[in-house]
């Protein structure tokens, strides 16, 4: 995960430790305000949790406001999902 805001061009959308889907963010590119959006299109795909390197005030808003939980992390995904899973475990 990259230290950047959520305007990555694709997302990884993942359940338990399987990578179920890359999802391409067509809100990688432009101005500000993306982050409604990816907000959006993160919970119509049925995703209720988002990790991130780090998030901006707007971006937690938007999330908070579709029922999305996150969390900032560092490290790439494999790794960030192993933590939670551990986490979930002990």
């Amino acid at each position: 995960m990259a230290p950047g805001r959520l305007r990555r061009c694709f997302q990884e959308a993942c359940h338990e430790e399987h990578l179920l889907e890359v999802l391409s963010n067509p809100f990688s590119r432009g101005g500000g305000g993306a982050g409604f959006g990816v907000a959006k299109m993160l919970a119509d795909k049925g995703i209720d949790f988002v990790v991130g390197g780090r998030f901006g005030e707007k971006m937690e808003a938007a999330l908070t406001e579709r029922g999305l939980e996150y969390r900032q992390m560092s490290g790439n995904v494999k790794e960030a999902l192993e933590q939670l899973l551990e986490e979930e475990k002990g």
